[in-house]
């Protein structure tokens, strides 16, 4: 009788191992299986920062002026590939330094929509991106009330890494390189900043 209790309870407390196993977080699962290589998984992100942005026209030689932008973005990937980046962003831009006759460009601000692909790098348990696509804006001059639309060519170097922290599983922070070329009606614009980011994947599937 006791041989037969005691392999009772042996059989009860593996029972309710395996059962604390299943029914365990998953952030706080020792090593959770790796995702699928042609599996679809989706990230939501916030990013902002500084940009240098100088413009120039057919007469008109570069002149720097200097902006920052708000962005909020969603990433679809399959393995290394990221098929879709869409992005939705604000900016404001200041007015261009002097030129020798005394002109200078007209500070704007607006809004922005792109659409990026690209391939992502692993390093370690990070990772490296390089994002390429275009993108279509509405702007503003400051001042007046002359709203302009154009296209703008887009890239982006961006790296993330993942960090813990308690409530926020699977979250990623890093640094991103944007560059755009503004096509502003007689106006050039080139852009490239330092932007912070930080990203959360979407459903259980997204998990890196």
């Amino acid at each position: 009788m006791k041989t037969i209790g005691q392999s009772r309870l042996a059989l009860f407390f593996l029972c309710a191992l395996a059962t604390a196993q299943a029914w365990a977080e998953p952030g706080v699962s020792a090593a959770p299986a790796p995702a699928s290589p042609a599996s679809a998984s989706w990230r939501f992100g916030l990013e902002a920062g500084g940009t240098w942005t100088p413009s120039y026209a057919e007469e008109t030689r570069l002149l720097s002026a200097g902006g920052f932008g708000l962005n909020a973005y969603f990433d679809l990937s399959r393995g290394k590939w990221i098929p879709f980046h869409g992005e939705i962003g604000l900016f404001s831009i200041g007015p261009t330094a002097w030129d020798d006759s005394l002109f200078r460009f007209r500070a704007f601000w607006g809004s922005r929509f792109g659409i990026e692909t690209g391939y992502r790098f692993p390093i370690g348990s990070s990772e490296l991106a390089i994002l390429a696509g275009g993108a279509w804006s509405a702007s503003r001059f400051t001042s007046l009330s002359v709203v302009t639309a154009y296209v703008s060519l887009l890239g982006e170097i961006r790296f993330l890494t993942p960090v813990a922290v308690r409530g926020l599983p699977g979250l990623w922070l890093g640094a991103s390189i944007p560059l755009e070329y503004m096509w502003r009606g007689t106006a050039r614009t080139f852009s490239a900043g330092l932007e912070l980011s930080a990203n959360i994947p979407l459903g259980r599937k997204s998990r890196q």
